[in-house]
């Protein structure tokens, strides 16, 4: 009588007395165990699949991201900085002018010189540029006389810089 209450409750069957022997109630425990074992394989493809199409996804999104880094870093190094050797070479212009005796006398070498900012700037790395160069510009006794310099200067923001060393 137990097994009969148990395959019962198994089978999801409700029993009337007499109606169903106990080879019938064990035949569909043993067809809904099997029902039950397919529906659950059948399950489990289906969550491996989606895993699977998931971990593609992930997959496909890492790679975008590091082709996005890649365009990024390249972008980057392409564009061009706010500095660059003509702004460095007005500013130490300005700054070893603001250092002469006589700055409105200065005379700056140009190309009919064979001097150009291109020729005498050196880009040292991080904002950084070094001026190698020469003027002409008064004396305190009125002579005129060439001054030779070497100027470093760094680009801070914007359109700031600052001297980082000037020999004269």
């Amino acid at each position: 009588m137990k097994k009969l209450i148990l395959a019962a409750v198994v089978t999801g069957m409700i029993l009337v007395q007499g109606c169903v022997d106990e080879e019938e109630i064990d035949r569909r425990a043993e067809a809904n165990v099997q029902e039950f074992k397919t529906q659950v394989e059948e399950e489990t493809a289906n969550f491996q699949e989606y895993n699977a199409q998931i971990r593609e996804e992930i997959k496909l999104q890492a790679e975008a991201r590091q082709r996005n880094r890649a365009v990024t870093a390249r972008n980057k190094a392409k564009a061009k900085p706010e500095h660059d050797k003509c702004a460095a070479y007005t500013m130490a212009q300005d700054f070893v002018t603001s250092r002469l005796k006589c700055p409105s006398t200065a005379k700056w070498p140009g190309i009919w010189a064979g001097v150009s900012y291109s020729k005498v700037t050196f880009h040292l790395g991080n904002g950084r540029y070094q001026i190698s160069s020469y003027l002409d510009a008064q004396n305190g006794f009125g002579a005129m006389v060439r001054v030779n310099f070497i100027c470093v200067v760094e680009h801070v923001s914007g359109s700031n810089w600052r001297l980082v060393r000037l020999v004269m």
